[in-house]
């Protein structure tokens, strides 16, 4: 049996026998000495085993001093219990105790999405504070929580429907990123049929939350006061520049007002790397990115952005 198989067999039965959910980096490094591994070497090995889901180990600023090994324990429990529907479990510890004794930050995060720092956080995580600033790290990693201005995160996962009684659903200009496993074939380089686009497109579960979470951390917020986040759909700023972005079936949409789409060239460039940055997290590589622009005049199909603008 090589050294590495050793080292394999061994942090298999720590997490099984053991029921040793992580190990300090250090400590890790112990072990695998103790079969051979040179110290050098060691991370490169921990590297392969993670990439064979036998641990998880990342090297992150934020995560590398942890290896992992019992993800469920050590972060799928955790993760659970804070981005999964809290009114599906609210008798069930530790969201029992905290919806009696801290009512109010409560009540905004399932309400709200909005998770405070300093108390409910640390309290829905207290059978895993060793481990918790690793947890938030990785939540927010992966765009499962993001920080808002001030001492909260906000959860994607758990907004709610948005109210378009208030003045959302009003007549914008609107450009769509298509994020299709085809790809859209442009007429005359530039013109799509709106039926064919639609049908090729598709957003898949969870894509717009890591979307929004990932606009919120590009875009250097300093005030939420005029901000608006809801399911599938916020109300955003970059720059000077207020803007509505929505998920559906086919496309995301980001709409302005007052302008021409053509005049937000960065806006546009910003809200592309973002979901660029997202489809690589999500892995998806055979899937592309197409942005095309809505024209009043023309119903039966969209224009190619980087064409016209």
């Amino acid at each position: 049996m090589c050294i590495r198989d050793r080292c394999r067999d061994e942090f298999l039965r720590k997490a099984e026998n053991d029921k040793i959910v992580s190990l300090a980096l250090e400590e890790a490094k112990e072990v695998m000495k103790g079969y051979g591994v040179a110290n050098g070497k060691a991370e490169e090995v921990l590297k392969f085993f993670h990439d064979m889901g036998i641990l998880f180990w990342v090297n992150d600023a934020y995560l590398r001093d942890v290896v992992v090994l019992d993800p469920f324990e050590a972060f799928v429990k955790p993760i659970r219990t804070i981005i999964c529907d809290p009114r599906q479990h609210t008798d069930e510890e530790p969201h029992k105790s905290c919806k009696i004794l801290m009512r109010h930050v409560y009540n905004d995060y399932i309400m709200n999405g909005r998770l405070d720092a300093n108390e409910l956080l640390p309290a829905l995580l207290k059978d895993w504070s060793h481990n918790q600033d690793a947890i938030v790290q990785l939540m927010c990693k992966f765009g499962l929580i993001v920080r808002l201005p001030g001492d909260v995160y906000l959860v994607p996962s758990l907004l709610r429907e948005a109210d378009m009684s208030s003045g959302h659903e009003q007549e914008q200009k609107r450009m769509l990123f298509f994020v299709s496993r085809q790809p859209i074939v442009k007429v005359d380089g530039s013109i799509v049929d709106r039926g064919v686009a639609n049908d090729i497109g598709y957003v898949q579960s969870g894509f717009f939350n890591r979307v929004l979470a990932y606009l919120i951390q590009a875009s250097n917020i300093e005030s939420t006061e005029d901000l608006h986040f809801a399911k599938s759909f916020a109300t955003m700023k970059y720059g000077n520049m207020y803007y509505n972005i929505r998920a559906h079936k086919s496309y995301i949409s980001l709409e302005v007002d007052d302008t021409e789409l053509g005049s937000c060239v960065e806006l546009v460039s910003h809200v592309d790397k973002v979901i660029s940055l997202v489809m690589e997290q999500f892995q998806m590589n055979a899937f592309s990115m197409c942005s095309l622009l809505e024209h009043e005049t023309h119903k039966d199909s969209y224009f190619s952005y980087k064409r016209i603008r």
